[in-house]
């Protein structure tokens, strides 16, 4: 039912039946990379992750030299 594809699982079936296959194995906390929403038992937490909303903050960073990508948080001197 499982398909290993460059270091994550992924079912036929789709993401819920990834979801509930994980929570049946005692897994409380998942990250979910699909455009889908998933539904999981109270006292499991899942946290949705959308690409193209991280690459649009990535670049806004990039072009902007603010965020960690700024290169001004530790080069400070003392006064």
């Amino acid at each position: 039912m499982f398909r290993h594809g460059r270091g994550h699982l992924r079912a036929a079936g789709g993401g819920q039946a990834v979801a509930d296959r994980l929570v049946n194995a005692g897994i409380h906390a998942l990250l979910n990379f699909a455009p889908q929403v998933i539904n999981v038992p109270i006292g499991t937490a899942v946290h949705y992750v959308d690409f193209s909303i991280e690459l649009q903050i990535l670049m806004y960073h990039l072009n902007n030299g603010t965020g960690p990508l700024g290169g001004d948080c530790c080069t400070r001197s003392a006064s």
